[in-house]
């Protein structure tokens, strides 16, 4: 699963939220901030960054000017710029959900996963209906190997329903989040309501069922027909043996993640994570 999805549609949000605020602006801030959105909308971000250091320049106090910067320059990896800008938006509007649910990606990028988890937080605070900052706050509680990722879950499907296409993952989470807990009760719980509503002839059903024991190792491999479905099964895989006290099997997935996956995936930093907590390793 590709870490977080697009954010081209928090970015269409931006813009339809803050058509109120930019009018006070001048015409040509105003102008300058639509064509960064723009831009920003179309994967332009080096263009939305002139565009957006133009509305910056001419109206100062813009906190959406810096929020849709910062984002810009998250999406290019300059996200110690992005993080200067968030910090900006926010020390001009406190409120918004949306520049800390920003703000924690750009934390979670560069692998700082309690402050990730603490902006999100913030998010869902302000906007109880952020299903982005719900959906971040867990992968954020998967690299921590937090309990509180089975709530998330729960959240979330509760937003969105369960034809959601992130909702079978979130089942996933939240099963390893009960489990992190000693909670298999709930965890059981939990994969059964997504088997009884998901839709089962989407990946990764195949994980859930292996995770409720209805497809054995092999299976779910044979399952796993590309390389994507391969990084998830396997590093799912890894997580579940090693709960199992299977660790020698657990590091065999693992690694073949490490060494094979993709990298742009969720799934490839969740094992590179693992397997430094098992190994000893910084990540823990």
């Amino acid at each position: 699963m590709k870490r977080r999805g697009a954010r081209v549609l928090v970015s269409v949000l931006l813009m339809l939220g803050v058509t109120v605020n930019i009018e006070v602006w001048g015409d040509e801030a105003s102008e300058a901030y639509d064509k960064g959105i723009q831009f920003l909308s179309e994967g332009r971000q080096r263009d939305a960054i002139t565009a957006f250091d133009k509305a910056i320049q001419l109206n100062p106090r813009s906190a959406e000017g810096y929020l849709g910067r910062g984002m810009a320059y998250n999406e290019t990896g300059q996200n110690e710029r992005a993080l200067k800008d968030y910090d900006a938006a926010l020390a001009l509007n406190p409120q918004s959900a949306e520049t800390y649910f920003n703000r924690g990606n750009a934390y979670s990028d560069l692998g700082q996963h309690e402050r990730a988890l603490r902006d999100y937080t913030e998010a869902i605070r302000l906007d109880p209906t952020h299903s982005g900052a719900v959906f971040n706050r867990s992968l954020a509680s998967m690299f921590l190997r937090r309990a509180e990722t089975a709530a998330d879950a729960r959240a979330y499907v509760k937003l969105k329903g369960w034809k959601d296409n992130r909702a079978q993952y979130m089942a996933i989470f939240g099963a390893f989040g009960d489990r992190w807990a000693q909670r298999e009760t709930e965890a059981r719980q939990l994969l059964d309501e997504a088997a009884a509503n998901c839709n089962t002839s989407a990946w990764p059903y195949p994980v859930i069922r292996y995770l409720r024991r209805d497809l054995s190792v092999d299976d779910l491999l044979a399952a796993a027909t590309d390389l994507d479905k391969k990084t998830e099964a396997r590093a799912y895989l890894g997580l579940d043996l090693v709960l199992a006290g299977k660790q020698d099997e657990a590091v065999t997935h693992l690694h073949w993640v490490k060494d094979n996956g993709k990298k742009s995936f969720s799934e490839y930093a969740f094992a590179v994570n693992e397997l430094g907590r098992l190994e000893g390793g910084a990540g823990k």
